[in-house]
């Protein structure tokens, strides 16, 4: 007994101490739980700077604000080893909920006095509790506060962390929002600002002598209710990326009935009344479309060269793909859909012009930034579906009625262009990689063609005719529909809607194909009008760039309403990479190695002579 009397006294010990430790954790107050996830953007800044602070997690004494998407006054920032008296050492600001543990916070960096150090700070979060009575301690994380002299950046959030977007009905003004960075670590010219990855109409300010750049960009209305974020992306990289609370509210029953919306590929459309006509706007239009014109005419005499000269090995290129595409209808023909063959589905050219329309109007409407099973992008599906056709005969009646009468009669059928609809496929992407609204289309899928090209012979004149006169009728449709857009551009019944989308998506698909058509390449129509004359090509395309870049580039409805940047960079880019294409294809041919010539065919073997004919015959 002796013996294990102590052991029984450590032994019951252990067991007190061990009960009387998990009766603490049992009993301690929710506060001293620092499970929350802490993350600080930017956790480097100079006094005075805006910050955003991300709660993950937070313990459950934390109040909720009512639940509600904005706390005011529900989060306090401590700051240890900066005096009380320093201003904002411990401020209190208001969070925004993300979902039931998650929220963010829009701070300050404190300023400091002359007596504060510099450097590595610990910042205690606390939150305040659902009585609205005491703080909770929600956790601890480590930033780095400068002064103004040590050259450290400093940001400014303009609008804070948390959006709040009516449904249906969000204002303009509430979704904009601004950033500025001073001191910044490096130059933004031609930044843009990012939402989740997708590029946003973006005005910038730079200043790289002065270190200061200023982004403003406004947050799209359809943009899900929750956490997002914001980048600003420059040349050399991220100057700043911070997170966002984004909540969605329903209208109330007694509201107005909101406007009904439009895709952003319309919204894009300038009414007539709203462009401005003044003689810098019109100046840097003349400026802007001469350049365009530049970057296509000279690229576009180079590639036509090279093809002449080596038009047999260019053909050769793509024959196997021809003969893979004849396999491939061959056995496509022969499936049955519905107890008729897929051949006899496509045979009729109607059928075709029809499937074709149908396709480039699917395909295209992936231009919408705001895709998605909603009525705006349905409207701008109907729209395409209705210009496509109009677009196409609208051109190809007109110049195959000219060719016909200049051929004396000589009548085509109507045909589909695959190159057509490759064509559009290819400004789709081009839209989609370079987030430009209201997007590249190309709207010609089809034309006329004879059963024997040998028949009809025009004279590049004729041809160059009949394509200035179905450019001039395509131009005039163009504008016309445009002018209609200042009557049925903000309707809101059902019918003006589904009018307007047919005009917009008209004056959008004929201006462009025009603009990417007349390019004077080989198998394109700009060709054949700058073999006829080079001022009547000059003249009609010089019009088709200047309302391109006056009315769908410089002077987009959100450029005029909201003041964002307009797509320039990215027009240019696309020029500037077709030139550059072009001398590529030039340099290929001009600079690889020689090619050995062609051998000639063997001779054909020479016939055995004649056996000797003598006089021993019998």
């Amino acid at each position: 007994m002796g013996r294990a009397g102590p052991a029984a006294a450590r032994l019951s010990a252990f067991v007190f101490l061990l009960g009387f430790q998990l009766g603490f954790l049992l009993v301690a107050p929710a506060g001293a739980d620092e499970s929350a996830r802490l993350e600080v953007t930017p956790r480097r800044a100079a006094e005075g700077s805006y910050a955003v602070l991300s709660v993950s997690h937070a313990p459950e004494a934390c109040g909720k604000g009512g639940d509600g998407f904005l706390a005011p006054a529900s989060v306090r920032l401590v700051w240890e080893g900066v005096s009380s008296g320093s201003s904002g050492s411990r401020d209190v600001w208001p969070s925004y909920r993300v979902s039931g543990d998650s929220f963010l916070v829009g701070f300050q960096f404190p300023n400091v006095s002359a007596d504060d150090r510099g450097g590595s700070h610990t910042v205690v979060v606390e939150c305040r509790s659902a009585d609205g009575k005491s703080w909770t301690r929600a956790g601890t994380t480590t930033l780095d506060l400068e002064g103004l002299d040590q050259d450290a950046p400093s940001y400014n959030f303009g609008g804070g962390p948390g959006i709040q977007i009516s449904e249906g009905a969000g204002s303009e003004a509430e979704r904009r929002r601004t950033i500025r960075v001073e001191n910044a670590a490096h130059e933004c010219s031609g930044g843009q600002v990012r939402l989740d990855g997708r590029a946003l109409a973006t005005t910038l300010a730079s200043e790289g002598g002065l270190g200061y750049v200023t982004a403003e960009f406004t947050v799209p209305a359809n943009t899900r209710q929750g956490r997002h974020r914001i980048a600003l992306d420059c040349p050399r990289g991220t100057l700043i990326s911070y997170p966002i609370a984004v909540s969605r509210t329903a209208v109330p029953a007694d509201a107005a009935p909101p406007a009904a919306s439009t895709s952003p590929v319309f919204s894009a459309i300038p009414k007539p009344s709203e462009v401005p006509w003044g003689l810098r706007s019109v100046a840097t239009t003349l400026v802007v479309a001469s350049a365009l014109i530049l970057l296509i005419g000279f690229p576009a005499d180079i590639v036509n060269k090279t093809i002449e000269e080596n038009r047999e090995e260019i053909e050769g290129w793509f024959r196997p793909w021809a003969a893979w595409m004849r396999r491939q209808r061959a056995r496509m023909s022969v499936l049955r859909v519905g107890g008729r063959t897929l051949g006899a589905l496509w045979s009729s050219p109607r059928r075709q012009f029809c499937w074709f329309a149908l396709v480039a109007a699917l395909l295209t409407t992936l231009i919408d930034p705001a895709i998605g099973v909603r009525g705006d992008t349905m409207m701008l599906f109907f729209g395409l579906l209705v210009a496509f056709p109009v677009t196409t005969l609208v051109y190809a009646v007109v110049v195959e009625s000219f060719a016909r009468r200049f051929s004396g009669g000589v009548a085509g059928a109507l045909s589909v262009l695959p190159l057509g609809l490759a064509l559009a496929a290819f400004c789709t992407l081009l839209s989609v990689v370079a987030g430009f609204v209201p997007g590249y289309v190309f709207g010609l899928i089809a034309g006329y063609a004879t059963a024997d090209g040998a028949r009809r012979r025009l004279s590049d004149a004729d041809e160059g005719r009949s394509v200035l006169a179905g450019t001039l009728c395509l131009l005039a449709v163009a504008l016309l529909a445009w002018v209609a857009l200042e009557r049925t551009h903000d309707g809101t019944w059902l019918p003006v809607r589904m009018l307007d989308a047919a005009l917009s998506a008209v004056f959008l698909l004929s201006v462009q194909t025009l603009v990417f058509g007349l390019i004077p390449l080989h198998m394109m129509d700009g060709r054949r009008l700058l073999a006829w004359s080079r001022p009547a090509w000059l003249g009609v395309y010089a019009v088709a760039v200047i309302c391109f870049v006056h009315l769908l580039v410089l002077n987009r409805r959100d450029v005029l309403r909201q003041g964002t940047a307009p797509a320039f960079a990215s027009t240019l880019a696309l020029f500037i990479g077709f030139g550059a294409l072009s001398l590529a294809f030039w340099a290929y041919f001009r600079y690889r190695p020689p090619q050995p010539a062609p051998a000639d065919p063997p001779a054909p073997p020479t016939p055995p002579d004649p056996p000797a004919v003598t006089g021993s015959q019998p």
